[in-house]
C-alpha cells in the first residue's frame, strides 16, 4: 500500500531541467498531476474554517486541562495515555487546518491529503481516544466517587469528545474533488 501511495505521488512530479543566469544547468520538479477544486463555495468554506478554528481551539484547551492537573486520577495510564494522543491529534489538527487555510486553488495533490485527509484521520484518533480515556474515567468514579477535581476532568474529556466529534462532522468544509479534464502538462 505504502508503494501505491508512492509511486502515485513520485508520478504526479516530472524533472525539468534548465540553464540559470551563469548557464549551469539545474533540475527542478515540475508538478503534473492532477487539479484538485474545493467542493463547496468560498464563502462558506472561510465559515467553516473560522467555526473548524474554534472547534480546534477548544479541543486543544479541553486536552490540555486535564494533562495540567495534578491529580490521582491522571495518574492511571488509562486515563492521561489517551490524552497525550489526543495532544498528538490536536497538533495534526491545528496543521491541517493551516495547510487548508494556506492553500489556494487549484490544488496539488499532496495539499489535498495535507488538508482534508488530515483533518478527517486526527478528529477520528481524537474522537477515539478521548471516548476510551472517558470510559475509564466513569470506571474510576463509580470506584472512588466523584471529587470535584475528578469530575472537572471528566467534564473535560466529554468536551473533548463533543469537539472532536464536531471536527469530524465538519470536516467536509475542506472536502475537495478532482478535476477530471485537467492535468499540468
Amino acid at each position: 500500500m505504502d508503494s501505491e501511495r508512492i509511486s502515485e505521488r513520485t508520478s504526479d512530479y516530472s524533472i525539468e531541467y534548465f540553464r540559470d543566469k551563469k548557464g549551469r544547468l539545474k533540475k527542478r520538479s515540475v508538478y503534473n498531476g492532477p487539479d484538485f477544486y474545493y467542493v463547496l463555495p468560498e464563502e462558506i468554506r472561510r465559515k467553516a474554517a473560522v467555526f473548524q478554528g474554534v472547534l480546534t481551539a477548544a479541543a486543544i484547551v479541553f486536552t490540555m486541562i486535564p494533562l495540567l492537573m495534578a491529580d490521582e486520577l491522571m495518574h492511571k495510564w488509562y486515563t492521561s495515555l489517551p490524552f497525550i494522543v489526543c495532544l498528538f491529534a490536536d497538533i495534526h489538527l491545528v496543521m491541517g487546518l493551516v495547510c487548508y487555510l494556506r492553500s489556494s486553488e487549484p490544488l496539488k495533490r499532496d495539499e489535498v491529503k495535507a488538508g482534508f485527509e488530515r483533518l478527517a484521520i486526527w478528529s477520528l484518533f481524537d474522537m477515539i481516544f478521548s471516548f476510551t480515556s472517558f470510559v475509564g474515567q466513569v470506571i474510576w468514579h463509580v470506584k472512588n466517587g466523584f471529587l470535584a477535581a475528578d469530575t472537572l476532568i471528566t467534564a473535560s474529556t466529554l468536551f473533548l469528545f463533543i469537539c472532536s466529534v464536531m471536527i469530524f462532522r465538519a470536516k467536509g468544509f475542506a472536502e475537495t474533488a478532482e478535476n477530471k479534464g485537467s492535468g499540468r502538462q
